[in-house]
């Protein structure tokens, strides 16, 4: 650790322009990074399996179907004769609006379970193939649109289904990760303020603002070769928050002791970094290996986020070993501590 530092203190800036450059990259691509992340929260188990041999056999994905519902004019039931014909020709154009799609309905297999008691009413499943272009906002529309042009006026259509339903539904109200960073950031910074009464509060946000940014790019480089979830969004900006501000303020609080004992400046970061600073490699590796062990897990999206949650305290380690020892023996000098070697 003592090599480590010593290394840092002759090369500062180059230190500097190393995280600053590290930190701009990961601001400038958190929106790239956030939007290559996952969001599905499949568990295993007998369903999942059906889904994943349905996706490989007939190459649709049978998760979220689309529903489109057709509903007869009163005296009208789908056991007349030509409604059948037109059900299958409305239901038909569902498949010619999405390439691929498969539809599913009472035509294709003459269940009833695909019409109402009074048989009034009639829907059909739509699965499309797995990364399908039109998938998202649009499909349902597409859908809907393509089988009222294809049902007669008189034809009542309607879609339902997981994705129309979310995408009716009014938006959460709760804050984004950015508010929610910044309010404990916020927090942080009076309780730090209240504390050290100088510059020294802004050091440790700095150092937890660049470790965010800096985790959020390796979050980027880690997402080209393997799925990561996007709870590991949550998991770099307040759990990093903590754990940088924790870290930097087991450094600095040793370096002040150092400094109130009449060490110089460059002596008291060094003695810091021998003692303080081991803990804090101590400490992130402990973590580290904490969220490695939900790899052991059988659920896909907690065994991502266990490898792309190791990252904020690793990252967090070597911003708080080596730009830290920086600032300090550069321009932290508690007000009165100022020994005859640092004037």
């Amino acid at each position: 650790m003592l090599t480590t530092t010593r290394f840092v203190l002759r090369h500062k800036l180059l230190v500097v322009t190393f995280w600053l450059a590290l930190a701009v990259a990961g601001a400038f691509t958190a929106s790239t990074t956030t939007s290559r992340l996952t969001t599905t929260f499949d568990m295993p188990g007998p369903v999942f399996d059906a889904d994943t041999r349905i996706a490989q056999v007939y190459g649709v994905d049978a998760q979220d179907p689309v529903l489109p519902v057709i509903t007869l004019p009163v005296g009208q039931t789908v056991d007349d004769p030509g409604v059948l014909t037109r059900l299958d020709r409305a239901f038909g154009a569902a498949a010619q609006a999405v390439p691929g799609a498969r539809v599913i309905d009472l035509v294709g297999t003459g269940d009833r379970a695909f019409a109402s008691s009074d048989g009034r009413s009639t829907f059909a499943l739509v699965t499309v193939p797995a990364g399908n272009p039109m998938g998202g906002n649009p499909l349902p529309t597409a859908i809907q649109r393509a089988v009222q042009s294809a049902a007669p006026a008189s034809w009542t259509v309607r879609v339902t289904g997981i994705g129309p339903v979310v995408d009716t539904a009014p938006p959460p109200q709760g804050v984004g990760v950015l508010a929610e960073t910044l309010l404990g950031g916020f927090g942080a910074l009076i309780v730090l303020a209240f504390v050290f009464a100088s510059f020294l509060a802004l050091v440790l946000l700095l150092v937890a603002g660049i470790s965010i940014l800096v985790t959020f790019l390796a979050t980027l480089v880690l997402t080209q070769v393997m799925s990561v979830s996007q709870i590991v969004v949550f998991l770099i900006a307040l759990i990093g928050l903590g754990v940088a501000i924790d870290y930097s303020l087991l450094i600095v609080t040793r370096w002040r002791e150092e400094r109130a004992h009449g060490r110089g400046n460059n002596e008291a970061v060094e003695v810091a970094m021998a003692t303080a600073g081991r803990a804090v490699v101590f400490s992130g590796v402990t973590v580290g290996i904490g969220l490695l062990a939900l790899e052991v897990l059988p659920v896909p999206f907690l065994r991502s986020t266990g490898v792309g949650g190791v990252l904020i305290p690793l990252v967090s380690v070597a911003v708080a070993v080596t730009l830290l020892p920086v600032v300090l023996a550069t321009a932290g000098t508690p007000p009165g501590l100022a020994s005859a070697t640092d004037r």
